[in-house]
């Protein structure tokens, strides 16, 4: 390769930097050409430009409002509390988990548990402690081992029945690594079909909270996808007649409700 070409010894050469003055100081400034700068800096563009701004909509409303009548100010403003009374939330009162004391919050359904707390400090002092001294404590279950049928062989079905997490949608190939295997009422000793579900490890580390609230969630998403039976008290809902011969087998010992239609 040749020595490459530079400054006017280059094809798109246009003659360099062009000079310009300033209309406020009078220096002179480089500057690509074709560019129209008056200023060679923004100090000189905000003194020389300062006072010949025009009047602010602000001023121009104080002006407005001066030629208004009492009754026309008032009127005014019963239209503005009028329409923010119908896009203000409905607060309720609760009880800070941590400290006790009472505080107004909107919290929405979806979200709502029995630990509510009145600011990020109580949040992150209730959750300092380990062990049985956290709040989140349920007796050391986590600590327990899986049974021994929890294998490979129950984790592969699971992961080729569902093919995608079932929360997000993404699939291993796109997560980079197999899909979770959840345990919908977080018992590990349950592990009948209608209570494992393939999720991405994100959403298995964000349903850790709010477990009623998923696992009524991902009950009713198994049992509209593959017609698995809804278990509540620990027995099986009935399940519709359009499912009831696809329902996949959900363990020695197991008996699905009787066959209804589906609503």
């Amino acid at each position: 390769m040749g020595t490459p070409r530079t400054a006017d010894r280059n094809a798109n050469w246009r003659g360099g930097p062009a000079s310009h003055t300033c209309d406020h100081c009078g220096n002179h400034f480089s500057d690509t050409p074709g560019r129209k700068r008056r200023f060679c800096s923004r100090t000189c563009s905000s003194e020389h430009l300062r006072g010949t701004h025009s009047v602010t909509l602000s001023e121009r409303c104080k002006e407005r409002d001066a030629r208004r009548t009492p009754e026309q100010i008032a009127w005014r403003n019963a239209i503005l509390l009028a329409n923010a009374a119908k896009k203000r939330v409905p607060r309720e009162t609760y009880l800070c988990s941590w400290c006790g004391l009472p505080f107004e919050r909107y919290i929405p359904p979806s979200r709502r548990t029995d630990r509510r707390f009145c600011s990020p400090r109580c949040v992150a002092v209730s959750n300092s402690g380990s062990g049985a001294k956290n709040s989140n404590w349920r007796d050391g279950v986590s600590f327990e081992p899986y049974p021994v049928l929890f294998n490979g062989a129950l984790k592969r079905f699971v992961r080729e029945r569902d093919r995608v997490c079932m929360r997000c949608g993404i699939t291993p190939q796109r997560a980079g690594e197999a899909l979770c295997v959840h345990h919908v009422d977080y018992s590990k000793d349950n592990l009948e079909p209608f209570n494992l579900i393939a999720l991405c490890r994100p959403c298995h580390v964000s349903t850790n909270g709010r477990r009623e609230y998923w696992t009524a969630f991902f009950r009713r998403l198994l049992h509209e996808r593959y017609g698995y039976p809804v278990p509540v008290g620990g027995q099986a809902l009935a399940v519709c007649e359009r499912h009831q011969a696809s329902l996949p087998s959900a363990g020695p010992g197991s008996k699905p409700g009787p066959a209804v239609r589906c609503s």
